[in-house]
């Protein structure tokens, strides 16, 4: 806590939260994704200071017990209809379409698919998802959030008008 005059003002995740009913949710570090939208580029002359912002939160969360979450996308072809296959054929290259990691049903977590300075650790936990929204019944989230006791997420990715918006 910090005393700034008659006042005193809470400043550190541990005195705002209890890291034991939170969770940090990181959605998407993925090598693919920053690759493939040119997402790297944009970030880098837009938001310079967004990754060391972002490990910083990752660090901080670890170090307060604070259990960290991570979503990972994925595409499944036997899945994708309607308006997203439409919407992905009229926007998108076939050469931009055969590097996606597109598969048949859902594949296994793989950290190696993460960022490196983002990537998750032991023991942290990895939801697999098909759509930006997290929140969806496949992805077990909400599951994983009740069974450890969670109240409070905080929400962290790339995407806050896609993935963060839909979750």
């Amino acid at each position: 806590m910090e005393q700034v005059r008659d006042k005193t003002f809470l400043s550190t995740l541990g005195e705002l939260v209890d890291p034991s009913r939170a969770a940090l949710i990181v959605s998407d570090p993925l090598v693919w994704i920053l690759r493939d939208y040119g997402a790297a580029e944009r970030i880098q002359e837009t938001s310079p200071w967004l990754w060391a912002n972002w490990e910083r939160l990752l660090r901080g969360a670890r170090e307060c017990g604070v259990p960290v979450i991570f979503t990972q996308h994925y595409y499944d072809w036997d899945k994708i209809t309607g308006p997203w296959l439409r919407y992905m054929s009229a926007t998108r290259t076939l050469e931009f379409l055969r590097a996606m990691p597109f598969g048949h049903g859902k594949p296994n977590p793989d950290p190696d698919e993460f960022v490196p300075e983002m990537r998750p650790q032991a023991d942290d936990t990895i939801i697999l998802k098909m759509f930006h929204d997290a929140w969806n019944v496949e992805t077990g989230l909400a599951d994983v959030l009740r069974s450890r006791n969670i109240e409070t997420i905080v929400l962290s990715g790339i995407a806050t008008s896609v993935d963060l918006a839909g979750t």
